[in-house]
């Protein structure tokens, strides 16, 4: 992913339980439902849904759908396809296309048209074909059949990802630069203007499920999270995604703020390099072992993270609960550790050192998400501990 310059060095995981999106109702009497402006970090740079993870940013700002989508429990329900069936040999799946569908420019949304949409994105993305593969797509007026290469028996819930958000393939071939424009998709919103910088939209009149509530909605990029919660105070946007820790009380008491808060499915980890210094297992375990990941979600991140103990998060129900760390926090048993590798500080300077080197990592992160920067002053805080 782009601005992810290199992944940071150590296996420590926060697994993210809060994901808070703060609604400013601190508007004037003037002010109406015309125009809604939300603060948000820079995420696309193009709207081609294929490239990257784009695909995402399409959906959120309202312009793509894809077949099916999640309830709160994770399950998958109804979006531009009403019904799906699995069939006897558990290769074929047949999908009811949503008959009260149009896409933005007016056009019917028929089984031919999703056919030509996943066609096209299995054309040009690499990453499709992680999700599945087929060997044919039928479309049969508003039935669609695709046949796999092997079963798939969670193959609507793929089909839920962004990444196959269904569009108007025929506006590309009719000349649509589809990474200025965005694709001509199904949901409320359609795109007026579009840099990374910032993105405007208007109302789809022929949106399919209701008008939506806004009739413009411009979303600038504010990647620093002190700057978009200045913003929220300020009254220069309506709303603000991905509040920082550090800004959320400021919101929390004051009646003229809506907070949203909701289980995420998102991690916050630090990935460790096995190559160098870092192949030795022990050097890894004292490391993981002198984070106080528990100090972190109580008191930097404000509660809104619970320290992790597995790659998944506990919003996914596969035992979180019942997990039991291996390598908890223990200053002393990291300097054992050290130790028992060879690395102590013999010089004094505070540094653990072995024949003479001393141990020095190097950490990387991104710091568009506020979260990052705290976790990666935290670490370094508490590895000067051992």
């Amino acid at each position: 992913m782009k601005g992810l310059r290199k992944a940071l060095l150590i296996g420590v995981t926060l697994g993210m339980t809060v994901l808070g999106t703060v609604g400013c109702m601190n508007q004037d009497s003037s002010s109406s439902n015309d125009v809604l402006k939300v603060g948000a970090i820079s995420f696309a740079g193009t709207l081609e849904p294929t490239e990257n993870y784009f695909s995402w940013a399409v959906v959120r700002f309202g312009i793509g759908e894809t077949l099916i989508k999640f309830d709160d429990q994770m399950k998958a329900t109804p979006w531009l396809a009403t019904s799906w069936k699995q069939g006897d040999d558990k290769l074929t799946w047949t999908f009811t296309i949503n008959d009260k569908v149009k896409f933005s420019n007016g056009n019917k949304l028929t089984a031919e048209a999703v056919k030509a949409s996943l066609e096209r994105t299995f054309a040009k993305s690499k990453r499709a074909k992680t999700f599945f593969n087929y060997t044919e797509i039928t479309a049969n007026g508003q039935e669609l059949t695709i046949k796999t290469d092997k079963e798939y028996y969670n193959l609507p819930n793929l089909l839920g990802d962004p990444l196959f958000l269904i569009m108007d393939v025929t506006a590309e071939a009719n000349g649509r630069d589809i990474a200025k424009e965005g694709p001509v998709g199904t949901g409320p919103y359609v795109v007026s203007s579009f840099t990374k910088e910032r993105a405007e939209l208007k109302r789809n009149d022929n949106y399919w499920d209701g008008k939506a509530g806004f009739a413009k909605v411009e979303i600038p990029s504010i990647n620093d999270a002190n700057t978009r919660a200045m913003a929220l105070q300020s009254g220069d946007v309506d709303m603000a995604i991905s509040i920082g820790p550090g800004e959320y009380s400021i919101f929390q008491n004051d009646k003229n703020f809506t907070i949203y808060e909701m289980a995420s499915l998102r991690d916050v980890f630090v990935r460790m390099g096995q190559k160098g210094k870092l192949q030795n297992p022990n050097l890894r375990a004292a490391l993981i072992a002198a984070a106080d990941r528990e100090s972190y979600a109580k008191n930097l991140m404000k509660d809104t993270f619970v320290a992790g103990t597995a790659p998944l998060p506990p919003s996914i129900d596969y035992g979180f609960n019942q997990l039991r760390d291996p390598n908890k926090y223990n200053v002393e048993r990291a300097k054992e550790l050290l130790k028992r590798e060879g690395y102590e500080d013999t010089n004094g300077d505070g540094i653990v050192d072995k024949d003479g080197e001393n141990l020095v990592l190097d950490f990387y992160a991104y710091t568009t998400r506020p979260e990052l920067p705290l976790y990666a002053e935290a670490l370094q805080a508490d590895y000067k501990k051992i």
